[in-house]
């Protein structure tokens, strides 16, 4: 995949994310965590207005190989029509050399030009990696709000009520059997003060 394109795709996923956590923080079952989620959106939208940046400043100029299909061309058709009658093996010898010698520029100039660019490839692939490392950083934060949580809800007695929970059959079970009391209450024919204070 070409890298410009990369690094529109890293753009719009930071962007997206950074979206996510917007709606996050209105999610009322996990509100409580909504300093965390700021600063990740925060976090995301600085990300894409980095890439953003590194898009810009990532100008990778084409490669003009006009000159080696103009050389090529000459070699193919008049070199070779200057020296098939020559009789100066001499003169032969010094065409052929001097077309070397252009085509040996023309790979040194091309070869500038991807080392230049390799420099940038190395620049970019490390503001890509520090991205990683921060988003290694929200891994953490995270983390850390999980850890807390779960110290919150043991202190506070929530896990062990947590576990008692009713299954399915025993809600089902537990229904039936008031249903079957509210039936038999209904029998005693209490007076009006007493069905209030049953209710």
């Amino acid at each position: 995949m070409e890298p410009i394109n990369v690094l529109k795709v890293f753009v719009r996923l930071e962007k997206d994310i950074a979206s996510f956590y917007g709606k996050l923080k209105n999610v009322s079952t996990v509100r409580e965590f909504v300093d965390t989620y700021e600063k990740m959106e925060r976090q995301s939208s600085a990300h894409a207005e980095n890439i953003l940046k590194d898009y810009k400043a990532f100008r990778i100029p084409e490669l003009d190989i006009s000159p080696l299909i103009v050389l090529h061309n000459h070699v193919k058709e008049n070199l070779l029509e200057e020296i098939k009658n020559e009789g100066d093996i001499g003169f032969v010898l010094e065409k052929l050399a001097g077309a070397e010698e252009q085509l040996g520029k023309i790979y040194k100039s091309i070869a500038i030009h991807y080392k230049r660019n390799a420099q940038k490839f190395q620049m970019l692939g490390e503001a890509i990696n520090k991205i990683g490392d921060e988003e290694f950083q929200h891994r953490d934060v995270i983390l850390k709000d999980k850890k807390r949580y779960e110290q919150s809800r043991s202190a506070s007695g929530t896990e062990d009520s947590r576990k008692k929970t009713l299954s399915h059959n025993n809600f089902k079970k537990a229904q039936g059997t008031l249903l079957y009391l509210k039936s038999k209450l209904d029998e005693l024919n209490l007076r009006d003060n007493e069905q209030k204070i049953v209710e």
